[in-house]
């Protein structure tokens, strides 16, 4: 009879440890790491809280493209109604200045400072293009929506993105290329620093001696 006791009180000890150890192979869902990390991930909403669509003032600037800004790069018309390209930042070239013009409703206008006055010479998407990868034209400036865009800036880091009205794509440095010369496009938006750009304000213009 005790023998029979005893080997009983063993059989409930040794279940009573199995279940300890399958308590810890198997978590609740609350400790999961998957979950942690939905937790911790912001999301799209929490995201678009920091983006604002009129927050560059009117004026003249140097519009940099951001997936290399350690080289100081600038956009550029080097002549008159050419393709919109990249060149290494000059702060006493006429050709890298642009008049930003708020137009209301979040759009903008850009216009060459160079030939604005001549010409009036805009960003201009070809032909009114919908396709991604379609060039980015130095214009006369019409008013057309093809030639007004939308800017979405950053409420922390201040740089922006720019849309175009017509098309809903983004200015785009093709690969995010560094080299100066290369040619500015429309593009699916992707969020990527080839898209993103610094508006830095174009002191000259003002006739005043600075340059950022």
């Amino acid at each position: 009879m005790k023998t029979r006791t005893f080997f009983s009180l063993l059989l409930l000890l040794v279940a009573a440890v199995s279940c300890k150890k399958e308590e810890r192979v198997f978590p609740s869902d609350s400790q999961t790491p998957s979950s942690t990390s939905k937790m911790a991930s912001p999301s799209v909403d929490q995201l678009k809280i920091d983006i604002g669509y009129n927050l560059i003032p009117s004026g003249v600037y140097f519009i940099q493209p951001m997936a290399h800004p350690e080289l100081d790069l600038a956009l550029d018309a080097p002549t008159d109604g050419v393709i919109i390209q990249q060149d290494s930042r000059n702060c006493t070239n006429w050709n890298q200045m642009w008049y930003v013009t708020y137009l209301g409703n979040g759009y903008y206008s850009i216009t060459g400072y160079l030939h604005s006055q001549s010409y009036g010479k805009s960003f201009d998407v070809r032909n009114g293009s919908l396709a991604p990868g379609v060039k980015i034209q130095h214009y006369t400036y019409r008013g057309t929506l093809n030639q007004q865009w939308r800017i979405g800036t950053s409420i922390s880091t201040g740089l922006s993105t720019i849309y175009g009205r017509q098309s809903g794509l983004a200015l785009d440095v093709p690969y995010g290329y560094g080299t100066p010369g290369v040619q500015i496009q429309q593009f699916t938006p992707n969020n990527g620093s080839n898209q993103t750009w610094k508006f830095t304000r174009a002191c000259q213009a003002y006739g005043e001696t600075c340059c950022f």
